[in-house]
């Protein structure tokens, strides 16, 4: 079981790579995807993680579907997650919650992202997605810059960053089908 794990990580990883390389092509192949599956399968990859740094899970995922390229989806969500882990091991946040709600609203499924991880500065938030940016003593800068470019020019979508009540809050639209262009 381990072992097939293992190879679906290297499988995935390999079609990243593949994936990163077609980013910049102008002639990717779109096509209408569920989210609910590139949800699962980006979860799926970090295995026990999340039970590991003691995450707990709310979703609320209605059946929608998207219109792009949808392992460049589970890029975002993974860079999102991936994001929220280390902002609660960083804050030292002991009861850790990420909320994943996708929702349909006219020709677009919006996907909310939110964790109680607290929130970033104001003055911070339309900083956040510049390239080479970073809250973080390690931090690249390179992450949200990608996620935003992703969304924007590969799923033709848009992307709001908040604060909430709980934390920080990721609202990204997508197109549900595909729009002229």
């Amino acid at each position: 079981m381990l072992l097939l794990s293992f190879f679906f990580k290297i499988k995935f990883l390999s079609e990243t790579i593949d994936d990163f390389r077609d980013f910049f092509n102008p002639d990717k192949q779109k096509r209408e995807f569920d989210i609910k599956h590139a949800l699962n399968k980006s979860l799926s990859l970090f295995g026990n993680q999340l039970e590991t740094n003691k995450i707990k899970l709310n979703m609320d995922i209605s059946d929608e579907k998207i219109f792009g390229i949808e392992t460049e989806l589970e890029q975002v969500i993974l860079n999102i997650i991936t994001n929220s882990m280390e902002a609660f091991n960083e804050r030292k946040i002991e009861n850790r919650e990420i909320s994943i709600t996708v929702l349909s609203k006219q020709s677009y499924t919006i996907l909310i992202i939110e964790y109680n991880a607290g929130g970033v500065k104001e003055k911070n938030l339309e900083k956040i997605f510049d390239p080479y940016y970073t809250t973080k003593a390690t931090g690249t800068g390179i992450g949200l810059y990608m996620v935003k470019l992703v969304i924007k020019n590969s799923l033709g979508g848009d992307l709001k960053i908040n604060n909430s009540s709980k934390g920080l809050m990721y609202i990204i639209a997508l197109p549900s089908e595909k729009t002229k262009e």
